[in-house]
């Protein structure tokens, strides 16, 4: 921790202001230069966040403190001042630990829901793997054993066997890409081709439609034509038995 700073709040200044005559001088000149570093400039535009003094120069003021010689030291300060001003927890109550630094983001919050997910997806690719060997072993004895009902030679059988083998782990294999690069597709892209065939499918039951409502419109004009005629045919009936 020798490399740490705090920030020099205005109650640790005030706590510090009267030490350098009291404290040995390895230890006076190091606070003088801590405060001396950390004076406020009207020339910058530094605040008060950015004041700092050394870490261990704190630490050592609180060690000296609690010494016979630096207890007497303090009590005989006018006014005299207290040891138990000058404990850690005092002189460092509401400082920020090396505030010009830039630490590292905190690492994300991983969900319960995204562990549940990646776990599920690691027992699918185990069960998939014990799968596909099981498949393959099964293939390759399955087709020894009907070779061998068969009375082929061992050599054939051999090969018959492995032949299927390989057949089978190359179909497991492409199974096995096709669902890892599914499934490291995000759920955008797969939300968008859902969405792009139920709009396939809807489009295409709307133009079947279609052509039902365009014949039921065209049947109905058919049947309003069909009453226009009967209506005037009784018309014409009517006015012949008038006359």
């Amino acid at each position: 921790m020798s490399n740490l700073n705090v920030s020099l709040e205005p109650h640790l200044e005030e706590a510090l202001r009267p030490l350098p005559a009291l404290l040995p001088r390895p230890l006076a000149s190091q606070l003088n230069e801590a405060l001396a570093a950390a004076a406020p400039n009207d020339s910058s535009d530094t605040s008060d966040a950015k004041r700092l003094i050394p870490y261990n120069v704190v630490h050592s003021i609180s060690r000296w403190a609690h010494t016979p010689s630096g207890a007497s030291a303090l009590e005989a300060h006018n006014p005299p001042l207290s040891p138990s001003q000058y404990t850690m927890v005092s002189l460092l109550a509401g400082t920020l630990t090396s505030p010009d630094r830039a630490f590292p983001a905190p690492p994300p919050v991983v969900s319960h829901e995204s562990i549940r997910k990646r776990q599920l997806g690691d027992r699918q690719a185990i069960t998939a793997l014990l799968n596909a060997l099981l498949s393959i072993g099964g293939s390759g004895v399955a087709t020894w054993w009907a070779a061998e009902r068969l009375q082929w030679q061992a050599e054939w059988r051999v090969l018959l066997a492995l032949f299927v083998a390989v057949v089978v782990a190359l179909s497991e294999a492409i199974l096995y890409l096709i669902w890892t690069s599914y499934n490291r597709q995000p759920p955008e892209k797969i939300q968008v081709r859902s969405l792009r065939r139920a709009n396939a499918g809807g489009n295409g039951s709307q133009e079947s439609k279609a052509p039902q409502a365009s014949i039921l419109t065209s049947g109905e004009v058919l049947d309003n034509g069909s009453k226009q005629q009967t209506v005037r045919r009784r018309r014409t009936k009517q006015r012949k038995l008038g006359g």
